[in-house]
């Protein structure tokens, strides 16, 4: 009998890896704080509070040097757009920091990466022209309670209308962007201007990109009722993932994808909306749904040297429990049985033990470490499990580890 395999795979964002230093591990949970990062142009604190080294994100992106962390305390924020720049923003506590205008990401090239980590959505997201990779982790944009009006002079009804209405999440013209733990909601429609219904929002446009889903909530919107007049169109309802463009490739991993419930003609009963689906496709768009089972584990995303988190591991029984370590990493990869996250050279490997009867495994962050040359680390992580001829994975995690020693 073969023994199950189980890898946690680690890859740094650095382009190589220097020689060990020692580190504590600890117990941070995920909601936790964390005491204030080392002031360097590296690391850029933003508090409304006035505690950090800038009132506002806009400001702290727009003088952040190339590939720094800008770290925002809890509280309300307007609009964010990073361009043509790679940094990583990232909420201190997930959850804690709102928008209360867009997101936007544009025009990074090819050797550039940015990431987006904890923040609240209030407007939505932009993606735009982007070669190099974009993550985004653990963002909400919860709409469904607000309502939306259709574009002037256009009807909305039955099939031919389907896949029509908008969206404020929106990733156009890049090469690899992920979202991972996202919960992303499109809008209900309204009746207009009179009797006939609108639209739901579909909760992402994908247009000539590649795209990886991994977890979250994907809701369209629900169309509106035409509720009683001679030729009105019911609104159909939004996709959870709309995709457009012979170049548009999108990976789904795992959990939820819902269309909004089409719009009810009340007085015919004939010109219903069209319900929305979890994936639409035009113009050679390819939609692909990850064919492996998952595993699943917890840790903390934000850490300092000193208090670096433990992990809990829920897998397979007796599967032998690794963490894999790689100077090189990539968030896209396809076809969807090589994962989302591609190990580059330079592997080593520590083994952790064997999982119990329970299937459940806690460790400690294992030490040594790396030791890096800089303001701060980034730290991607995912599960990897071989059952026989059945590949598991997990979706991806982050840390980032900051320190003065750095």
């Amino acid at each position: 009998m073969s023994r199950t395999c189980t890898y946690l795979t680690l890859a740094f964002s650095l382009l190589s890896i220097p020689a060990f230093g020692q580190f504590q591990a600890s117990r941070v949970g995920p909601q936790g704080p964390i005491s204030p990062a080392p002031r360097t142009d590296r690391v850029l604190v933003v508090d409304p509070a006035g505690a950090g080294d800038y009132l506002t994100i806009q400001a702290a992106v727009d003088a952040a040097p190339e590939g720094a962390l800008v770290l925002v305390k809890p509280g309300t924020y307007a609009g964010v757009q990073i361009d043509g720049k790679g940094l990583r923003l990232e909420s201190e506590m997930p959850g804690a920091a709102s928008l209360e205008g867009m997101l936007r990401v544009l025009s990074l090239s090819a050797a550039q990466e940015a990431y987006v980590g904890g923040f609240s959505l209030g407007e939505g997201l932009d993606v735009t022209g982007c070669m190099g990779d974009v993550s985004l982790v653990g963002c909400v944009s919860i709409h469904n309670e607000v309502l939306v009006p259709p574009p002037a002079g256009v009807h909305f009804g039955n099939y031919p209308d389907c896949g029509v209405g908008l969206s404020r999440h929106v990733i156009t013209s890049s090469a690899g962007v992920s979202l991972v733990d996202c919960a992303l909601t499109g809008r209900n429609g309204i009746r207009y201007p009179v009797c006939d219904g609108s639209p739901g929002e579909h909760a992402l446009i994908v247009e000539d990109s590649r795209v990886t889903v991994y977890g979250g909530t994907l809701i369209g919107g629900n169309g509106s009722d035409a509720p009683g007049c001679h030729g009105a169109y019911a609104g159909a309802g939004g996709d959870a993932v709309l995709a457009r463009g012979a170049t548009s490739r999108v990976l789904t991993c795992g959990g939820i994808r819902e269309g909004g419930t089409g719009g009810r003609d009340l007085e015919l009963n004939w010109s219903h909306g069209c319900p929305g689906v979890e994936f639409r496709s035009f113009d050679g768009a390819v939609g692909e749904e990850c064919a492996i089972d998952h595993v699943t584990f917890e840790i903390a995303p934000l850490v300092q040297t000193g208090a670096l988190p433990s992990y809990e591991i829920t897998g397979p029984p007796g599967a032998d429990v690794f963490i894999m370590m790689s100077p090189r990493r990539s968030w896209r990869e396809f076809p969807a049985s090589e994962g989302v996250l591609h190990l580059g050279s330079g592997l080593q490997l520590i083994p952790l033990g064997v999982l119990p009867p329970s299937g459940q495994l806690s460790r400690p962050f294992p030490s040594p470490v790396p030791a890096w040359h800089r303001a701060y680390a980034s730290i991607e992580l995912q599960v990897y499990a071989r059952v026989g001829a059945l590949e598991r994975y997990s979706e991806p995690r982050s840390l980032v580890v900051t320190s003065p020693g750095l």
